[in-house]
């Protein structure tokens, strides 16, 4: 087996880190959000995103873990906008950081976040985290994270779908903003 190896993402890695994004959340928000909603998500409903992202429709960047069994692992990154980084000016943004569940605990998400960290320029580095979500939270703290006290609510649509017909549903979720001075 070889050894795992990360770089950037390109257009043929969008089924991949879909598959790995979708299996990381069901596994990452279970009992955060509703098993209805983590249910009904699709593996081709993030296509639309990752094919833009990577094709360079959206600012940002994306690397991978990849090994023999594919992709393990990602992390996208793009500067931070909107009034809710307005006192971080210049800085970028986690977007999404995601590790097949099979992956967790092995240092693959500790090697992505330190990979992203070197290519950036120095600047604020933020991310955006759910409240509820102690695992994740207690990962950024260990790797230098720390919570500055901002805060937002965060709108996450619930799914149930009745006879071929969807219901969308808003669920808002405390989200706290973690900076990292680079």
């Amino acid at each position: 087996m070889m050894e795992s190896m990360i770089r950037r993402a390109t257009p043929a890695d969008v089924e991949a880190i879909a598959r790995v994004h979708l299996a990381s959340q069901r596994l990452g928000y279970a009992g955060i959000m509703s098993d209805a909603y983590l249910a009904s998500l699709t593996v081709t409903d993030r296509f639309p995103v990752w094919e833009e992202r990577l094709a360079g429709g959206a600012e940002g960047a994306t690397w991978v873990v990849v090994d023999d069994a594919g992709v393990g692992g990602f992390i996208h990154v793009a500067p931070a906008h909107g009034s809710d980084v307005a006192d971080c000016a210049d800085a970028w943004e986690f977007v999404s950081i995601h590790v097949a569940p099979d992956r967790r605990h092995q240092g693959v998400g500790s090697r992505l976040l330190a990979e992203a960290i070197a290519a950036l320029p120095p600047a604020r580095l933020i991310l955006w985290v759910l409240e509820a979500n102690a695992p994740a939270r207690a990962f950024y703290e260990r790797s230098a994270f720390a919570a500055d006290g901002a805060q937002r609510m965060s709108t996450v649509g619930d799914r149930r779908s009745e006879e071929h017909t969807s219901e969308l549903q808003s669920r808002q979720y405390l989200v706290c903003r973690l900076l990292l001075e680079k």
